[in-house]
């Protein structure tokens, strides 16, 4: 199973240059979290955010100890009781 998100995958291996704006969970130190350009979310264990170019999306999903890579974004719940 990838780390990469599905369509962020496709999106990275089309576009290698293009910026984009990440959340990142797995077991990283905080010297490791800041050379891959990744900054721990307060409050969050093993959590972190960060923009990254497709290429380095790529490249970081080797890391064994990293879980998942995702595309940060806003969530929004739709329910029509609200």
């Amino acid at each position: 199973m990838s780390k990469i998100e599905k369509n962020l995958k496709k999106q990275c291996q089309s576009e290698p240059e293009r910026e984009f704006e990440l959340i990142v969970t797995g077991s990283l130190d905080s010297k490791t979290a800041k050379q891959l350009g990744l900054e721990p979310l307060s409050g969050l264990d093993n959590i972190f955010s960060g923009t990254l170019t497709g290429s380095k999306v790529l490249e970081i999903a080797d890391i064994e100890t990293l879980e998942s890579i995702e595309a940060d974004g806003v969530v929004e719940i739709f329910n029509e009781d609200l």
